[in-house]
C-alpha cells in the first residue's frame, strides 16, 4: 500500500531499510502508479463480460467463472465454488485488494506467491481472474498461520518485528 509515497522513500522508510541492508533494486513499484495497467485490465474484463458494473458504478466479478484447473497443490476444492460476487473496483474508482494483487502480479510478472492459509479462498478467486484475463497465474503456496503469545495471528500489523529490531539485536545485514 503506498498511500504516502514520501514516507516510503524517506531514509526511515522502506527505501532506507533496503539501503541499510545493502539491497539494490531496479524498479520501485507504487500501487497508485500501476493503475494505468489496472484500468486496461478492468476494461478488458468488462469487454469480455467477465466483469460487470452495478448500479453504483462499482465493478464486480461473480464466481465461479468457467472451470479452470486448480492451482498446483491446492486439492480438494473447486475454484470459486460457493463464493459470493466480489467487488473489484469501488464506485469511486479505487481498486480493492483482490484486483490490486492480480494487476500487480501481472505487471511485475510474479511467478510464485507464498502466504498464510487464510488467503486460500483468495487463491481460487485470483487464479480465475488470471485465467479470465488470459494471463499466467503464479504458483500459490499456503502455510499455516503463526500465532503470537496472545493467540492472535502474527502479521505486518500485529506482533511482527521490523528489520530495524533485528539490527538493534545485533543481526548483520548479511544475515538478513
Amino acid at each position: 500500500e503506498d498511500t504516502d509515497a514520501a514516507e516510503l522513500l524517506a531514509d526511515d522508510g522502506i527505501n532506507g531499510t533496503l539501503k541499510r541492508l545493502d539491497i539494490r533494486f531496479n524498479t520501485l513499484y507504487f500501487e497508485s502508479k500501476l493503475w494505468k495497467q489496472g484500468k486496461k485490465i478492468v476494461a478488458l474484463g468488462l469487454k469480455k463480460g467477465v466483469f460487470k458494473k452495478d448500479e453504483t458504478g462499482a465493478v464486480l466479478v461473480e464466481f465461479p467463472l468457467p472451470p479452470t484447473p486448480l492451482p498446483e497443490g491446492e486439492g480438494g476444492h473447486r475454484p470459486g465454488e460457493g463464493l459470493p460476487p466480489k467487488v473489484l473496483l469501488r464506485s469511486d474508482g479505487t481498486p480493492t485488494y483482490m484486483l490490486s494483487v492480480v494487476v500487480d502480479d501481472i505487471d511485475m510478472k510474479i511467478t510464485h506467491v507464498v502466504r498464510g492459509d487464510d488467503h486460500l479462498t483468495n487463491a481460487f478467486r485470483q487464479h480465475q481472474l488470471f485465467e479470465a484475463l488470459e494471463a499466467k497465474p503464479p504458483a500459490y503456496g499456503h502455510i499455516p498461520l503463526i500465532h503470537g503469545p496472545d493467540g492472535a495471528k502474527l502479521s505486518k500489523r500485529h506482533g511482527a518485528l521490523g528489520v530495524e529490531a533485528y539490527r538493534d539485536m545485533g543481526f548483520l545485514p548479511e544475515a538478513m
